[in-house]
C-alpha cells in the first residue's frame, strides 16, 4: 500500500504548501510608488476577505425615542417621545426607554432602540390580598426594536403593541 500512495507524496506535499500559503492573512495598505503618489494595495485580512469598503461614520445616538402604541381592541394608534432612561405608563404596560440609535445619512437608513417593557401579574383578588407586598412586574420584552422591520423583535402582548418609529437629537457616537 505504501508503494502505491509513494508517486502522489510530491503532489500532496505541494498542494499542503500552496494551501498553507493561501492561508495566511494580510491587510489593506499603500504602497509608495514614487514620492508623490500611493498606489492601493489590495490586501487580504485574517478571514481571507477583501477590506476596500469605504469607511462609514458611527451611529448618531439619540436622546429620545418615538414610540407607536396599539391598543388592539379599540384600535387606536398613539404616538409618544419618550426620553431614554425615563419610562412611559401606557394602559396596564410600563416601557422602560434604555437607548436608542440612527444610522448615519450615508448608511441605510435604520433607527432602533433598547427598551424593555413590563407588566404587573395578573392576580386574582384573593391571590392580591395575601400578599403583604406589591408584586414584581412581569417582564414581558426586553431588547431592541428596529424601526423599519418591527417585527423581527416584537413585543408579544394580546392587547398592546408597541413599535420604534424614530429617534431624535442624534449626536455622532464616539
Amino acid at each position: 500500500m505504501h508503494n502505491a500512495l509513494r508517486p502522489a507524496m510530491p503532489v500532496l506535499k505541494h498542494l499542503l504548501i500552496i494551501s498553507a500559503l493561501c492561508a495566511l492573512p494580510y491587510q489593506m495598505a499603500y504602497a509608495q510608488v514614487d514620492d508623490d503618489t500611493q498606489t492601493e494595495v489590495e490586501i487580504i485580512d485574517d478571514q481571507g476577505l477583501v477590506d476596500n469598503a469605504p469607511k462609514q461614520r458611527p451611529n448618531m445616538i439619540g436622546d429620545t425615542a418615538v414610540l407607536r402604541t396599539l391598543d388592539k381592541v379599540t384600535a387606536i394608534t398613539k404616538d409618544f417621545n419618550v426620553k431614554i432612561g425615563e419610562s412611559l405608563k401606557f394602559a396596564s404596560l410600563t416601557i422602560d426607554v434604555k437607548h436608542c440609535e440612527i444610522k448615519p445619512p450615508e448608511a441605510i437608513p435604520e433607527t432602533f432602540a433598547f427598551l424593555q417593557i413590563f407588566e404587573p401579574p395578573q392576580l386574582r383578588p384573593k391571590e392580591r390580598e395575601k400578599l403583604k407586598t406589591e408584586p414584581e412586574p412581569v417582564k414581558l420584552f426586553s431588547g431592541w426594536m428596529l424601526a423599519s422591520k418591527p417585527a423581527i423583535s416584537a413585543l408579544d402582548h394580546p392587547v398592546y403593541d408597541v413599535w420604534v418609529i424614530g429617534c431624535q437629537g442624534g449626536a455622532i457616537q464616539g
